[in-house]
Protein backbone atom coordinates (compact mmCIF):
# COMPACT_ATOMS: atom_id res chain seq x y z
CA UNK A 1 0.00 0.00 0.00
CA UNK A 2 1.46 3.27 -1.00
CA UNK A 3 1.24 6.02 1.86
CA UNK A 4 3.79 8.50 0.81
CA UNK A 5 4.98 9.70 -2.51
CA UNK A 6 6.54 13.21 -3.33
CA UNK A 7 9.10 14.10 -5.79
CA UNK A 8 11.92 12.51 -4.44
CA UNK A 9 10.49 9.63 -2.46
CA UNK A 10 8.09 7.44 -2.22
CA UNK A 11 7.35 4.92 0.44
CA UNK A 12 5.14 1.67 0.35
CA UNK A 13 4.60 -0.73 3.33
CA UNK A 14 3.12 -4.25 4.07
CA UNK A 15 1.56 -3.60 7.17
CA UNK A 16 1.50 -7.69 8.08
CA UNK A 17 5.26 -7.70 7.95
CA UNK A 18 5.90 -4.68 9.69
CA UNK A 19 7.69 -3.60 5.96
CA UNK A 20 8.43 -0.53 4.38
CA UNK A 21 9.84 0.23 0.63
CA UNK A 22 11.14 3.58 0.47
CA UNK A 23 12.22 4.36 -3.50
CA UNK A 24 14.43 7.20 -4.04
CA UNK A 25 13.78 9.07 -7.33
CA UNK A 26 16.29 10.61 -9.69
CA UNK A 27 14.98 13.89 -9.10
CA UNK A 28 16.41 13.84 -5.85
CA UNK A 29 19.77 15.07 -7.57
CA UNK A 30 18.01 18.64 -7.05
CA UNK A 31 17.52 18.17 -3.28
CA UNK A 32 18.37 20.34 -0.97
CA UNK A 33 19.25 19.96 3.03
CA UNK A 34 16.69 21.43 3.71
CA UNK A 35 14.25 19.48 1.38
CA UNK A 36 16.39 15.99 2.69
CA UNK A 37 15.96 17.00 6.26
CA UNK A 38 12.16 17.52 5.57
CA UNK A 39 11.75 13.87 3.98
CA UNK A 40 13.55 12.76 6.52
CA UNK A 41 11.10 13.75 8.82
CA UNK A 42 8.16 12.68 6.90
CA UNK A 43 9.51 9.30 6.43
CA UNK A 44 10.11 8.56 10.24
CA UNK A 45 6.71 9.76 11.32
CA UNK A 46 5.85 7.10 8.98
CA UNK A 47 7.39 4.51 10.22
CA UNK A 48 6.17 5.56 13.63
CA UNK A 49 2.75 5.94 12.53
CA UNK A 50 2.49 2.67 10.90
CA UNK A 51 4.94 0.75 13.93
CA UNK A 52 6.95 -0.61 11.13
CA UNK A 53 10.30 -2.55 11.75
CA UNK A 54 11.32 -3.80 8.88
CA UNK A 55 12.83 -0.49 6.55
CA UNK A 56 13.57 -1.37 2.62
CA UNK A 57 15.56 1.30 1.30
CA UNK A 58 16.10 1.78 -2.87
CA UNK A 59 18.66 4.08 -3.48
CA UNK A 60 18.97 3.05 -6.78
CA UNK A 61 18.14 6.76 -8.26
CA UNK A 62 19.31 8.52 -4.94
CA UNK A 63 21.30 11.51 -6.16
CA UNK A 64 21.63 13.94 -3.02
CA UNK A 65 25.22 13.35 -1.27
CA UNK A 66 24.61 13.80 2.24
CA UNK A 67 27.04 15.93 3.93
CA UNK A 68 28.52 15.74 7.14
CA UNK A 69 26.31 18.48 8.81
CA UNK A 70 22.78 16.40 7.64
CA UNK A 71 24.42 13.30 8.69
CA UNK A 72 24.42 14.87 12.41
CA UNK A 73 21.02 16.47 11.70
CA UNK A 74 20.26 12.71 11.24
CA UNK A 75 21.48 11.20 14.42
CA UNK A 76 19.84 13.59 16.36
CA UNK A 77 16.42 14.12 14.78
CA UNK A 78 15.59 11.16 12.74
CA UNK A 79 16.93 8.10 14.35
CA UNK A 80 15.34 8.34 18.17
CA UNK A 81 12.19 8.14 15.64
CA UNK A 82 13.27 4.62 14.57
CA UNK A 83 14.03 2.85 17.63
CA UNK A 84 11.98 -0.25 16.98
CA UNK A 85 13.25 -0.34 13.49
CA UNK A 86 15.13 -3.88 13.46
CA UNK A 87 17.09 -4.35 9.85
CA UNK A 88 17.38 -2.02 6.74
CA UNK A 89 18.22 -2.99 3.72
CA UNK A 90 19.42 -0.76 1.04
CA UNK A 91 19.89 -1.35 -2.72
CA UNK A 92 22.93 0.75 -3.90
CA UNK A 93 23.26 4.33 -5.46
CA UNK A 94 24.11 4.40 -8.93
CA UNK A 95 26.22 7.16 -8.20
CA UNK A 96 29.63 6.05 -5.64
CA UNK A 97 29.61 9.70 -3.60
CA UNK A 98 25.78 9.30 -3.28
CA UNK A 99 26.54 5.43 -1.37
CA UNK A 100 29.12 6.63 0.46
CA UNK A 101 27.26 9.24 1.99
CA UNK A 102 24.58 6.81 2.83
CA UNK A 103 26.78 4.57 4.20
CA UNK A 104 28.38 6.99 6.53
CA UNK A 105 24.82 8.15 7.88
CA UNK A 106 23.99 4.81 8.38
CA UNK A 107 27.33 4.18 10.45
CA UNK A 108 25.72 5.85 13.17
CA UNK A 109 22.44 4.27 13.81
CA UNK A 110 21.69 2.56 16.98
CA UNK A 111 20.55 -0.94 17.32
CA UNK A 112 19.79 -0.80 13.82
CA UNK A 113 20.89 -4.09 11.28
CA UNK A 114 21.71 -3.09 7.98
CA UNK A 115 23.02 -4.18 4.73
CA UNK A 116 23.50 -3.21 0.96
CA UNK A 117 22.83 -5.13 -1.77
CA UNK A 118 22.63 -4.37 -5.62
CA UNK A 119 19.69 -5.84 -6.18
CA UNK A 120 15.82 -5.31 -4.99
CA UNK A 121 15.36 -9.11 -5.26
CA UNK A 122 18.81 -9.94 -2.95
CA UNK A 123 17.77 -7.16 -0.42
CA UNK A 124 13.98 -7.99 -0.30
CA UNK A 125 14.88 -11.86 0.91
CA UNK A 126 17.30 -10.36 3.10
CA UNK A 127 15.00 -7.97 5.09
CA UNK A 128 12.46 -11.19 5.29
CA UNK A 129 14.48 -13.53 6.54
Amino acid sequence: MKIYDSEFLEMDIDADKKLSIATWKPFSENLTSELYKNEMVNFANLMVKYSLELNLVDTQKFLFIITTDVQDWIVKNVFPLLDKVRKTAFVVSEDIFAQISVNQAMDDAPDITSAYFDSLEDAKKWILS
